[in-house]
């Protein structure tokens, strides 16, 4: 992550424009990668900046005018319009022979609409690509659909159902629960060997790893007692469900404690304050800074509405973030000009640049998608950024915070590790 991707593809491009070999190149991105990267990108180097870049966005009309227009080399596709430009190709000739597929991990399911309705057009296109900094963070398995899109089944296979069944041991009757065979991941990769290019930053960025400053918080007797009573009711109840919807629904289940130790819970549509432990140590963390920029990762909508009350003119970018206000804060942030920025996870993961703007990160709540939290990470640990990166993680002592933070860090983290990680700590809680 943030070792020139986007700009390596531009260079191809603008080769192939160049000598006449390609009518333009399509990019599938996340929209707020649409909106902020690959256009600013092309503008920043020489040798691309007479690249014609155009972003097919707007009302169904707009995009149709702009396709059927043509004239440009590279068009840029949100993934929120993927469908429809699928729909469009079935009754129209696309202006572009290659399609590239930014943060490609967005079409890892092979179930997903997405790569149903893509997949019959690849074959058609002379240039096929996907750019991704994780492009399997949770599970091997992610890499089927990804690669289909490359080679259309080659080199891992026709079918995900055959891929599962040469390289993984189902743990259970559904097949939600899988195992990776011993030595297969090495076997993953030598099939796919000859059309991936990898790049690890160490290897080529003089970056050291961040500085990983663990702030471990009490919540107090009285809390904490509340807290393992409601922690064990929430166990039990995972406990009656049916072995093999565990799996799928263990992180879900748990994020009830997770709210509880972030200082609040849900009940209904509402949600109730319990404690002030974190939004205390935040305040702490946010004095120490002594002037330098703080970005706060967080979890959950209550979480948001804290922090609007206590720090009004912080910008907060989640879910309901409209793309000017999402724009304008990154800029104020890369500018230097944003004490202190809350983010979900979600709303950042993707190709964002916020190296400029600051090297300190903080997980208010930490989450348990491993892909969400690497790629959160990398949009201060990045090529450009000129300090030393620090992530803050802020865990209560004698929670399942430690237990996601634990599996996080885990050297060869997969999901399914996660999950077992969970199951230990239940486990532990329900012998008590």
């Amino acid at each position: 992550m943030g070792l020139g991707k986007t700009v390596c593809v531009l260079t191809i491009v603008a080769e192939e424009v160049d000598k006449c070999l390609t009518p333009g190149i399509c990019v599938i991105a996340p929209p707020k990668v649409v909106d902020e990267v690959w256009e600013a990108e092309a503008q920043k180097w020489d040798h691309t900046k007479h690249l014609k870049v155009v972003k097919v966005r707007g009302p169904a009309a707009k995009r149709d005018g702009i396709l059927r227009r043509g004239g440009f080399d590279v068009y840029l596709v949100s993934y929120s319009n993927l469908l429809w430009l699928c729909d469009w190709m079935l009754e129209n000739q696309p202006p572009f022979d290659g399609m590239v597929f930014d943060e490609s991990s967005m079409m890892k399911s092979s179930s997903s609409k997405r790569f149903k309705r893509v997949k019959p057009f690849m074959p058609f296109m002379r240039r096929r690509m996907i750019l991704t900094g994780t492009p399997a963070s949770e599970s091997l398995v992610n890499l089927w659909a990804q690669y289909y899109l490359l080679d259309q089944g080659t080199r891992l296979g026709k079918y995900v159902t055959h891929f599962k069944a040469e390289h993984y041991r189902q743990l259970d009757r559904m097949g939600y629960n899988l195992q990776l065979l011993k030595g297969h991941d090495e076997l993953i990769y030598s099939k796919v060997r000859d059309i991936t290019l990898s790049l690890r930053a160490k290897d080529h960025l003089d970056m050291k790893e961040p500085v990983v400053n663990i702030i471990k918080l009490d919540l107090g007797d009285r809390l904490l007692d509340k807290y393992k009573k409601f922690e064990r009711e929430m166990f039990i109840e995972m406990e009656e469900e049916e072995a093999e919807i565990e799996a799928v629904n263990a992180a879900v289940l748990s994020n009830k404690c997770r709210q509880f130790t972030s200082g609040a819970i849900y009940n209904k549509a509402s949600w109730k304050r319990l404690h002030d432990v974190k939004i205390n140590a935040l305040k702490e963390v946010i004095e120490q800074m002594n002037g330098q920029s703080l970005l706060v990762a967080y979890e959950f909508r209550h979480e948001a509405e804290r922090f609007r009350k206590l720090w009004p003119n912080a910008p907060i970018i989640g879910g309901g973030s409209k793309p000017k206000e999402t724009s304008a804060a990154f800029k104020a942030w890369n500018a230097g000009k944003v004490p202190v920025m809350f983010v979900q996870p979600q709303s950042v993961g993707h190709g964002i640049n916020l190296q400029y703007g600051g090297h300190h990160l903080l997980w208010y709540t930490t989450t348990w998608s491993g892909e969400r939290h690497d790629q959160t990470i990398a949009r201060l640990q990045r090529q450009g950024q000129p300090n030393l990166v620090t992530i803050h993680y802020l865990v209560c002592r004698h929670t399942v915070d430690l237990v996601v933070l634990a599996a996080q860090r885990r050297k060869g983290r997969t999901q399914a590790g996660m999950m077992e990680a969970l199951a230990s700590y239940k486990k532990k809680v329900l012998a008590a």
